[in-house]
């Protein structure tokens, strides 16, 4: 494959917590009171249970947060979104063997884009010390894009997820749609600036991905990214292109395109091992 496209793409993972989006990180309520109107015909004894553990979970309390939803899916086997929320609990609490099989079940009960992104994104990052095979990261990628077609408006976290499996699998093809779908859909976020950067850079348009990043900082992708971004080489080759222009111009040449260094990323920019010193699984790109 002519481009290497497994770049950058772990870190910007972590980043949602940090309302990189220009999101909330609380629940849509409506969503939620929706959710609390399905368990309230099925099992209504449960329903506040299941509110509590919602608490729990938004608050990090993974391990009390699934021993609740599990009574929520003992009295209510069918209910997906407890279901999903146990297998999501479960796995952030590091008990990634119990908490995929129930992914598996949310997803077999009801394939809706909450209950595909959160089996993929367990599947193509299963957690610290494990790493997902191509046959795993392949089939995250396919959920992804099932996620993503069955609703008119898509996540961005959701597009964002499926570029970022892209990128492992290097598959530029879909990278560059996750990036397109970002772009049109959330003009005004970091993320589609910081994965525009990435495709400009993959293009060698070093000055639209200094641009790009740049962009992505004011709209709140921290600073210390954008930097290690730039380091990488990109503002240097920016650089050096300003200079061969203003020397075109003034010789009145028009052949300055830069050499091809496209593979500085595979071999000076692993943003998961300098930023992180290791590998991390990313945070949950949705609510689940």
């Amino acid at each position: 494959m002519r481009l290497i496209i497994r770049v950058c793409l772990f870190v910007f993972a972590g980043l949602f917590s940090l309302n990189v989006y220009g999101q909330t990180n609380s629940r849509n309520m409506q969503k939620e009171a929706a959710i609390w109107d399905q368990l309230r015909a099925a099992a209504p004894d449960v329903l506040e249970t299941f509110k509590q553990a919602t608490e729990k979970m938004d608050a990090g309390d993974f391990k009390t947060a699934a021993s609740l939803y599990q009574r929520i899916v003992d009295a209510a086997p069918a209910f997906d979104p407890a279901i999903r929320r146990l297998g999501v609990c479960l796995a952030q609490a590091g008990d990634i063997d119990h908490g995929m099989p129930q992914l598996e079940r949310a997803v077999q009960v009801k394939r809706s884009p909450e209950n595909l992104s959160a089996l993929a994104n367990f599947l193509a990052f299963p957690g610290p010390n494990r790493t997902a095979i191509r046959e795993s990261q392949q089939r995250a990628l396919d959920l992804m894009k099932e996620a993503v077609g069955k609703t008119r408006q898509p996540e961005p976290g959701d597009l964002f997820l499926t570029a970022q499996i892209a990128g492992q699998l290097q598959n530029e093809r879909e990278f560059r749609q996750a990036t397109r779908q970002m772009l049109e859909k959330f003009p005004d976020l970091a993320g589609s600036h910081y994965l525009n950067a990435i495709c400009a850079t993959m293009d060698e348009r070093w000055t639209e991905a200094e641009d790009e990043i740049r962009r992505a900082e004011q709209l709140g992708l921290p600073s210390y990214i954008v930097k290690q971004f730039l380091d990488s080489g990109v503002h240097r080759r920016a650089q050096r292109l300003a200079l061969r222009l203003v020397f075109t111009v003034s010789r009145h040449r028009v052949d300055c395109r830069p050499r091809s260094v496209v593979r500085v990323w595979k071999t000076t920019f692993d943003f998961d091992v300098a930023v992180h010193g290791t590998d991390r699984r990313p945070q949950r790109h949705r609510q689940p």
